[in-house]
């Protein structure tokens, strides 16, 4: 490795209620939960 970090970006867009959120929480490690609390506006991790 020549020790160089990475640094990427990912934006997430679609209609509401499709699942963005839970891909990127299955993403981060926290699992899958099957209650559903609507995102309104933006939502960063």
């Amino acid at each position: 490795m020549s020790g160089k970090e990475f640094l990427f970006k990912t934006l997430l867009l679609g209609d509401g209620a499709v699942g963005k959120t839970s891909i990127r929480e299955r993403y981060m490690g926290k699992g899958f939960s099957g209650s559903y609390s609507k995102t309104v506006g933006a939502d960063f991790a």
